[in-house]
């Protein structure tokens, strides 16, 4: 049996706040106290929170002040394109306070992606949820159901752009035929993806409670407005820079920086 009942509504992909060089854990609890009662829950230290240019030490303390300032469940995002540099950040996790870990797909072709997600879970000790990515989707419905059997792939995080095919495995959920949480991780396609359960979007830095309010009605009028930010804050740009822009000028966080910026006195 899956242990997801919790993990279902908005996670937020949170941004990474940096300050002169370094991380700025201040900023981080201000601003999960400024989600906390609209979301529920976090996963750091995906694309929106600059996974990939953290080191292990920046990238353990990250995850650790997250899980540290919230009640809401935290997984702990993997973003690396080596499949040793994975399991060694999944073999980290197992002693870390996060709940979970999300581990994204690798390979072109289903059958390698099935192989390294198995041997994945051998590694994780914790609940683990895939991210589908857009440049590695997985391709078929039979792939998802071997990937459902493993008791620890609690959820999937969509970001494939392939709305047929999630539509597909929404389908499978109202037949009883697979028991993953199936999230939707692209604002723009949230009114087509009805019946999913919850959203891994990067709004949610900045819009919770809009994001909130969509996920609740899921109506055109909201639609539109979740629309308008997406465009407005750059989401199909690079998105991380314009959420620490946006949040540094709202005064949550005390630096827009990007990690590891070259600093040029």
């Amino acid at each position: 049996m899956k242990n997801n009942n919790n993990i279902t509504g908005l996670f937020v992909p949170i941004i990474t706040p940096f300050h002169r060089g370094k991380f700025d854990e201040i900023s981080m609890k201000k601003l999960i106290k400024s989600l906390d009662s609209s979301v529920d829950g976090y996963i750091p230290c995906l694309s929106s929170g600059e996974g990939k240019k953290l080191s292990v030490k920046e990238w353990e303390n990250v995850i650790n002040t997250v899980s540290a300032s919230t009640k809401n469940p935290v997984f702990a995002g993997i973003l690396r394109s080596d499949e040793k540099e994975i399991f060694t950040l999944i073999k980290k996790a197992n002693s870390l306070p996060c709940i979970g870990i999300v581990i994204p797909t690798l390979y072109k072709t289903d059958e390698k992606n099935l192989q390294y997600i198995k041997q994945a879970t051998e590694f994780s000790k914790k609940q683990i949820i895939l991210y589908n990515t857009e440049e590695h989707p997985l391709k078929s419905l039979e792939t998802i159901q071997a990937l459902d059997s493993l008791s620890k792939i609690v959820a999937m995080k969509d970001s494939s752009m392939n709305l047929s095919f999630f539509k597909k495995l929404i389908a499978l959920k109202k037949q009883d035929k697979l028991s993953m949480k199936i999230f939707q991780g692209m604002e723009h396609l949230l009114l087509q993806s009805i019946g999913c359960d919850g959203y891994v979007i990067s709004l949610l830095n900045t819009e919770s409670k809009l994001c909130k309010s969509m996920f609740q009605k899921q109506d055109k009028a909201t639609n539109n407005k979740i629309i308008s930010k997406f465009w407005e804050q750059n989401l199909g740009g690079n998105w991380h820079i314009s959420l620490k822009a946006i949040l540094h000028e709202r005064g949550v966080i005390r630096s827009a920086e990007e990690i590891n910026q070259p600093i040029k006195i």
